[in-house]
């Protein structure tokens, strides 16, 4: 056994070391540190998207925008009467014969199309397997025209949980154990056919990772620190929303399940509903509606992207648990 963060009299701390600690508490892909200004991307023209200060982990590799300054990032130029998406990316490089590595923002340009343009390619390399070149989405710019329509962050904000957020959380999911046997019992008790069968079969998966959650969370009160990589169950409690008449789109990550409420402040329940999401390994979606909502639809948006359309004329609450 080796000691890492302890002195030894001499620079003994490799990177991948630093990597695999970083890899224990975020695990791999993309995310963003609840610091500085988040790498927050603001539009400063047709042609300009800057993004600030902040701190991202990517397969274990930090890298920063530093503390008070800003990238900017050049948009090509769009068409009229042509949509088009590009994505700004971390791009990680390494020089094979050096073994130098870098991180830097890109801007991978999408191909214009009349409607429904096409998510650009990326390489998904791996950091931890020894790739030279990885490419992580950070943002999605999508460009009606000539003017930049919006731009939309793909990977989460993480933040460490605190003792109140996992009580909070705890009691959360107690409710919804209770929300989710009473829907079991309910189907349990007609005849049903091979589909229903199988959405049974779900749910009660579902809910035996929620148990389990729910025991392991009670366990880890008071060891914080260690929450991320001794809990088993949940891994993200994410909200965001998606304005009327629009569309809002959310990465997943590969391998993953999730539990997606909808929700909108009306009285009317044709705006809300609960969808079960699954993910594979190529990142496609699986998408099953519990209860549907009339005014929004759930779609795979590729590259393990969920595509929110919202078509009523309010703003709707997204709410994604992911229970592994």
């Amino acid at each position: 056994m080796e000691i890492i963060t302890g002195y030894k009299g001499e620079p003994h701390i490799t990177e991948q070391q630093d990597r695999d600690i970083n890899m224990g508490v975020f695990g791999n892909g993309l995310q963003i540190v609840n610091i500085g200004s988040k790498l927050a991307a603001t539009i400063v023209s047709a042609n300009e998207v800057t993004i600030a200060d902040g701190l991202l982990i990517a397969d274990g590799c930090a890298a920063e925008v530093p503390r008070g300054t800003s990238e900017s990032m050049t948009i090509e130029n769009g068409s009229q009467g042509m949509k088009r998406i590009d994505l700004i990316v971390a791009r990680y490089t390494k020089d094979s014969s050096t073994a130098i590595e870098d991180m830097e923002l890109a801007v991978i340009t999408g191909t214009p199309a009349a409607s429904n343009p096409a998510v650009p390619s990326y390489t998904t390399g791996s950091i931890e397997d020894g790739d030279t070149l990885a490419e992580f989405p950070l943002y999605r710019v999508s460009i009606d025209g000539i003017t930049i329509e919006s731009v939309t962050r793909i990977p989460n904000i993480v933040t460490m949980a605190k003792t109140s957020d996992v009580s909070a959380v705890s009691s959360a999911l107690s409710a919804l154990t209770t929300t989710v046997n009473n829907l079991v019992a309910k189907v349990g008790s007609v005849a049903m056919g091979t589909t229903a069968t199988t959405v049974t079969g779900a749910i009660k998966e579902l809910l035996t990772k929620i148990n389990t959650l729910t025991t392991n969370l009670n366990t880890q009160k008071g060891r914080i620190d260690t929450l991320v990589s001794k809990t088993s169950g949940l891994v993200s409690f994410d909200t965001s929303n998606v304005a009327a008449n629009s569309n809002g789109y959310r990465q997943l990550t590969a391998l993953g399940m999730y539990l997606v409420l909808v929700n909108a402040a009306t009285t009317s329940n044709d705006d809300r509903g609960m969808y079960l999401v699954g993910t594979t390994t190529g990142n496609a979606l699986g998408i099953k509606a519990i209860s549907t909502a009339s005014n929004v639809a759930l779609s795979d948006g590729g590259s393990g992207l969920l595509k929110i359309a919202n078509t009523s004329s309010i703003t709707v609450r997204l709410t994604i648990i992911r229970v592994y």
